[in-house]
């Protein structure tokens, strides 16, 4: 064929395609297409370019790559700039001040440019010359990137014969291991990264330093070992803790890398099986049914037919549907047997190792042929071979190289916990505190002995300097920091992490799985999460696809042919067969007559069969049929065809087909074979049945940047056809479609009403073909097949050229099945002001439908598309500000936030926006640009924020890793997620139960636990320095040594466990019912510096009170002494002070700050009490008479003084001072301002008003945020039954009101008559509340 006749047949195109757009001018008024807006010259100049690129590709040969790249560039370049000077005009329009083109720019630039000022040209100047700089170095980095990548390549020889292994060329050595690694630490590593991980909690850091302090001699007043030898114990308990939880790690990556495959030996000729830790680049595998892929792999060839394969992807991107794989004609053919293998000889040229799941460039040198390799010829690791007997591979990458490697996170991070933070600064406040104590105590002690001690011969003796002092007061007070508190903290989060592994609640019945958590470090940030970073297939959907509606010539139509039996659709598309488990969201459509259904249509195209109807509804299921790459299989058991598919849409295509009577039956590499019944009413009948085949002459593939597929196909009767199926309804504006108006319009019409009902769309379109004119496009298709450079791109090019002058056929609309309770969840998640980011893999239309069904994207949410041509609008964006009752949700796509994240200033505009909106969606992005979604936001929000990440799949391991806490969804995506994440469940639903009430109740017993323990220790330790006031700042111990170091162990340890393991604030039901309560903990109510001074001054007036009414009774009763004669010994006195500390702690923590007073809380105090004086009285006796510590007169003590009445008396009223005065105090607090907890607290006393705040919850208060009302009536702001700046109504009004029963007791209420609330309320009651 000559190049004339192309460059004819290719201007007729070009002209067709001319006047298929004048035709759609007329259009415009068509408030569905935007006709696009160009000049004629551009039009004109797109058309020359358009028949020039065709005589381009067709004039030059496959070799002449950068000849034919040099002819596009000079035929486009002047279309280029005829676009920007276009561009220019219309901003000039608009700007009503310019209205000149680029010469008249241009002189007006100068002639202004002599008039600046000379310090304005000097700036200009330094900004030119630094733009200058900056573009230079650009280019610098570009130039040196593209180098490496070059030099990156992989290339190496394949020949059986070789002896030794093969060495990478650009660093000479070995290439890496196929083992892989998920644990955290190595045997080496793991003692200086724990050692460090210990002793960046401030506590244990304290005590290390107290511990060398007190092993000096003659510092330490309460013994030398007292200190090193607990913490000692704890940190290795710890550490031996998480040692064990990375030990599981590795048993799981010795367990994967133990795995054995079929390698290929070159000695005999024969296979053997080989671990995969063992397996090397250039080795040749072979790979049966159902087995993992152990490394990257080249596919040489496959038993399926055509050197097809089918792989299951789950494990890494997270799509259950299976990926078909084809192996190349020369190496299938040709290297399918044990002796082709031993011949094979040849080289490969391969890209270097990255993280790009979905691309990959190289060739093969095969038989002194280059054969070009793409991502079809590819086998990830990660994958399982499904449907096909047996393929054979070449190892490609191993270990660390492979895909799945490269997107996994390197170098995890040890997570700890937010409180930890807070922790650490509260601890720091404490050892100021000891400081200034010790100093304080210091002080005196030298004045003291100044004043007194010089002048008193019974108190003289070697003096101590001021350092020694200092720190024997240290370490008499260093214990008001708890040397337990970690690992007591560890044994709570441990009982925690039980109650959810046994919550039933959160058990699934139907795959069998509970709830798991696989760290208990972390507890505590399930209460605080402020950000959800999701997956959707498979976290929020279920990835089943159910065909809904379709639409033909104007009128659209019902498929719900799959009603009755949708809890039993059987699915071979992926590992395991999905069951649905929710009602179809269409179930209202379903229900409405008004729709024609699919019965209807097969009903009129028989009947009208030779209408133009007819005609049209049959095309249409033809190209439903043949416009994707399903591949048929007849199911053994049930002799039914059921069908694998490249993806779940395509299968709820293919089944909505044959349920149509439109039936694939046969598929082989050229062509399709078709069983059509044409009676619906008669289907056993064998007349009726027509057997048709197509063949199949090229498939256009589906790309990002074109959202169209497209197939060609030649009809029985020898017509050439081009079936196109587009994802985007604004796809349509980029090639013209001929056909009717009304059909034009009515089709984009349903298409926009099935996406807002939240289905995924197609529009189908058509176009019959010349022979000549295939023949001509067909020679360059092949040629951008076989092109080594920038294939993609070419194909693309090739592609937009046949795609031309389409003809609507119909449309489809789809569904994709969302898990049970998923719209609900995240309704009540917002609610507890947690932001939810969506990040998926999908494209853009389809994670805005799944936005729209959610419940992500609200009927009055503002959508913010981001796309590249949009980024410089970011900081417009940005800076706008954001209306309270506004709902904005972001929408970003991977490539255009691979563009942001290069500037460092688009990326903080970019984080900015997205922490104002209430939602942001990101699709197309890869695992990479996930986990960087996830550490931004962590990065940037620092302490304010928890942020949570959870998915299914392998491809969300880096999010789930890089985020405070990860969730894994076990079940059909396989359990890689699950393994690596922190906790893991079966369905998105079951996020509620472990955020609102696991969550929320390990905080809030983390956070009593660590103030009680600190309120503990402050109380009984503040004693000794109360004690120094009355021993002259001596620096002399209150209590014996193993007492004291036994009380934070023994005598207080079990009530602040109790109340870490079994507080419930509130109930299980109020914590679900009322999501707002979360806000508890991201607000950190619970534990802040505030709470904590609140609880310390308790702890320092207890001490007071327990330390000085002994002391001054002993001192001023001579008469009531309590021992027999003389002043009391100072371990006496001790006792005394002790026992008091005892009562009152144990009372305080177990009932004054418990809500709910379980049985263990009665066990665990009446151990304490009852511990506390069986220990004394076998101590007393176990005592050693003669003693180094004999200034504490032990043995016999307790027996004398415990059954004196004094005794009793003087603890009494010690106890009674500390407590009745906090108790009082603390029921007036709660009387006169109770918090959202309290008042919950009470309502859960009155079910009936328990059941009237739970319809309060439900008020939707979004119509009187918009239109004043409040259920058609016109209310004030003042008679609001919630307010944000006011105080809660008072308890005495609460009772009184009847307003206060429909109240939102999360938001205070106002202080208004009564007659005023009972007028409002009547009117309310009579229209009740409005259910959302």
């Amino acid at each position: 064929m000559t190049s004339n006749g192309d460059g004819n047949n290719a201007t007729k195109v070009s002209n067709t395609n001319s006047q298929n757009l004048n035709s759609l001018e007329h259009e415009s008024s068509f408030d569905f297409i935007t006709p696009v807006n160009v000049s004629d010259d551009y039009s004109e100049e797109k058309r020359s370019y358009t028949s020039l690129s065709y005589q381009t590709f067709q004039n030059d040969d496959a070799n002449s790559v950068s000849t034919r790249q040099e002819q596009i560039y000079h035929n486009f370049k002047p279309i280029e700039m005829n676009l920007i000077s276009h561009e220019s005009l219309n901003f000039s329009s608009q700007s009503s001040t310019l209205h000149m083109n680029f010469t008249t720019n241009s002189s007006v630039s100068r002639i202004t440019h002599k008039n600046l000022s000379m310090n304005t040209r000097i700036k200009n100047s330094i900004t030119n010359r630094m733009n200058a700089i900056i573009s230079i170095v650009k280019n610098l980095l570009n130039f040196i990137r593209s180098h490496k990548q070059k030099i990156s390549n992989r290339q190496f020889l394949i020949d059986p014969d070789r002896k030794e292994p093969i060495l990478d060329t650009l660093t000479n050595t070995l290439y890496p291991s196929n083992s892989i690694t998920s644990s955290r630490y190595t045997f080496y590593n793991f003692l200086p990264k724990q050692l460090y991980a210990q002793f960046s909690k401030g506590a244990n850091l304290y005590f290390l330093f107290m511990a060398l302090l007190q092993m000096i001699p003659d510092w330490s007043p309460t013994g030398q070992f007292t200190t090193i030898t607990p913490l000692s114990i704890f940190v290795a308990l710890s550490m031996a803790r998480e040692g064990f939880d990375d030990y599981r790690r590795h048993k799981q990556d010795t367990a994967e890398n133990n795995k054995e495959c079929t390698v290929f030996c070159k000695d005999d000729g024969s296979w053997k099986n080989v671990k995969w830790k063992d397996l090397k680049v250039g080795d040749l595998v072979s790979i049966k049914a159902q087995e993992w892929i152990p490394a990257d792999l080249l596919l040489l060839s496959s038993k399926g037919e055509n050197g097809v394969c089918y792989v299951e992807t789950a494990a890494l991107d997270g799509e259950t549907n299976l990926k078909q794989r084809k192996a190349l004609e020369e190496t299938n053919l040709l290297l399918n047997s044990l002796e082709s293998l031993l011949k094979f000889r040849g080289k490969l040229y391969a890209e270097g190792p990255n993280d790009d799941l979905y691309n990959f460039n190289g060739h093969l040198v095969f038989n002194d042929k280059t054969l070009t390799l793409n991502n079809n010829q590819i086998l990830l690791r990660g994958t399982i071979l499904r449907n096909t007997s047996e393929i054979y591979g070449l190892v490609i990458f191993t270990g660390e190289e492979t895909k799945l490697r490269m997107n996994a996170s390197k170098n995890i991070r040890t997570k700890a916990p937010n409180m930890q933070k807070m922790m650490n600064r509260i601890i720091l406040i404490t050892f100021f505190f000891v400081l200034l104590l010790s100093a304080v105590c210091t002080t005196m002690s030298s004045n003291w002995s100044k004043r007194i001690r010089a002048n008193e011969w019974y108190l003289r003796g070697p003096n101590r300097d001021m350092a020694t002092v200092l720190f024997s007061f240290l370490i008499i007070f260093n214990t008001m920091i708890p040397i337990s508190l970690y690992v007591t903290m560890e044994i709570i989060k441990l009982a925690q992490i039980y109650f959810i592994n046994n919550d039933i609640r959160m058990y699934n019945e139907e795959t069998d799985t509970p709830a798991e958590s696989r760290t208990s470090t972390i507890n505590e940030d399930l209460g605080q999460v402020g950000y959800i970073f999701s997956d959707k297939t498979g976290t929020l959907t279920e990835n089943i696809m159910l065909f809904r509606k379709l639409s033909i010539c104007g009128q659209k139509f019902l498929h719900d042919m799959d009603v009755t039996r949708q809890n039993s659709i059987k699915s071979n598309f992926s590992m395991i067969a999905p069951r649905p488990t929710t009602p179809s969201k269409s179930k209202k459509t379903l229900q409405d007559n008004s729709i024609l259904n699919t019965f209807d249509l097969l009903t009129l195209s028989q009947y009208l069969s030779n209408s133009s109807f007819g005609q049209r509804a049959k095309f249409f299921l033809i190209a439903m049929s043949l416009c994707h790459t399903c591949v048929p299989e007849v199911d053994k058991e049930s002799n039914d065809i059921i069908y694998q598919a490249s993806s779940p849409d395509e299968f709820a295509i293919a089944n909505a087909s044959k349920d149509l009577g439109y039936t694939i039956t046969d598929r082989s590499t050229g062509n399709v074979s078709l069983r059509i019944n044409n009676n619906i009413f008669n289907i056993s009948d064998e007349n009726n049945i027509l057997n048709q085949t197509f063949q199949i002459l090229n498939v256009l593939e589906f790309s990002s940047k074109r959202k169209r597929m497209s197939v060609i196909c030649r009809f029985p009767d020898g017509r050439i056809c081009l079936f196109c199926k587009v994802l985007d309804k604004s796809s349509v504006d980029l090639f013209p479609i001929l056909d009717d108006i009304f059909i034009r319009q009515q089709t984009i019409q349903h298409i926009h009403e099935f996406a807002i009902e939240g289905l995924r769309t197609l529009l189908y379109a058509h176009r019959f073909i010349d022979e000549d004119e295939y023949l001509s496009w067909n020679k360059l298709f092949q040629e951008a097949s076989n092109s080594l450079i920038n294939k993609r791109e070419k194909l693309e090019e090739i592609a937009d050229l046949i795609e031309r002058g389409l003809e609507i056929t119909g449309a489809t609309a789809i569904e994709d099945k969302l898990q049970y309770g998923v719209p609900e969840s995240i309704e009540k998640l917002r609610l507890a002001g947690i932001k939810i980011w969506m990040l998926t893999g999908d494209k853009r239309e389809t994670a805005i439908n799944i936005g729209h069904s959610c419940s992500l994207i609200k009927d009055h949410s503002i959508i913010i598309n981001i796309d590249q041509k949009n980024i410089s609008e970011l900081k417009i964006i940005n800076n706008t500000p954001k209306d309270k009752t506004s709902h904005i949700v972001i929408v970003i796509d991977g490539e255009t936030l691979s563009i942001i994240e290069q500037n460092d200033e688009l990326m903080e505009c970019f984080l900015d926006s997205g922490i104002k909106c209430d939602a942001l969606i990101c699709c197309r992005a890869s695992p990479s640009q996930k986990a960087l979604l996830v550490r931004s936001i962590r990065e940037k929000l620092k302490d304010s924020v928890v942020t949570l990440a959870i998915g299914d799949g392998a491809n969300d391991i880096a999010m789930i890793q890089e985020a405070h806490v990860g969730i894994g969804i076990t079940g059909r995506e396989g359990l890689q997620a699950a393994r690596s994440s922190d906790y893991s469940i079966s369905q998105f639903r079951f996020l509620e139960n472990l955020l609102f009430v696991h969550g929320r109740w390990s905080y809030v017993r983390v956070s009593k636990f660590a103030l009680g323990t600190l309120y503990k220790c402050m109380c009984f330790y503040l004693t000794q320095g109360i004690f120094q006031i009355f021993a002259g700042f001596s620096g002399i111990s209150l209590y014996e040594q193993w007492t004291l170091a036994a009380y934070n162990t023994l005598f207080s340890s079990l009530p602040v466990m109790a109340i870490g393991i079994f507080e419930k604030d509130l109930n299980y039901d109020t914590l679900m019912t009322f999501p707002r309560l979360y806000k508890t903990g991201q607000e950190n109510s619970e534990f802040n510096v505030k709470v904590f001074f609140s609880w310390m001054f308790g702890a320092i007036y207890h001490a007071i009170a327990l330390s000085s009414v002994p002391i001054l009774i002993h001192g001023y009763f001579h008469g009531y002494e309590i021992r027999a004669g003389g002043s009391p010994q100072i371990f006496e006195l001790g006792l005394v002070i002790y026992t008091c500390v005892v009562f009152v702690v144990t009372i305080h923590i177990s009932y004054l700050q418990s809500h709910n007073w379980t049985i263990f809380s009665h066990f665990t105090s009446l151990l304490m009490i009852f511990g506390w004086f069986a220990y004394q009285i076998m101590y007393s006796y176990a005592y050693p008479i003669e003693s180094k510590t004999a200034i504490y007169d032990v043995r016999g003590v307790f027996q004398k003084v415990g059954g004196r009445f004094n005794f009793w008396c003087v603890v009494l009223l010690s106890v009674s001072l500390a407590l009745i005065p906090h108790y009082f105090l603390k029921t007036f607090v709660n009387f006169f301002e109770p918090t959202v907890v309290e008042f919950y607290q009470e309502a859960e006393k009155d079910q009936k008003y328990l059941e009237k705040l739970k319809e309060c919850e439900n008020v939707d208060f979004y119509e009187y945020k918009n239109n004043n009302e409040l259920h058609g009536k016109k209310v004030t702001t003042d008679q609001l039954p919630f307010q944000d700046d006011q105080i809660f109504m008072s308890p005495e009004k609460r009772s009184s009101s009847p307003l206060a029963l429909y109240q939102n007791p999360l938001t205070p209420i106002t202080d208004i008559g009564f007659d005023e609330v009972t007028t409002q309320m009547i009117s309310y009651e009579r229209k009740g509340c409005r259910k959302i």
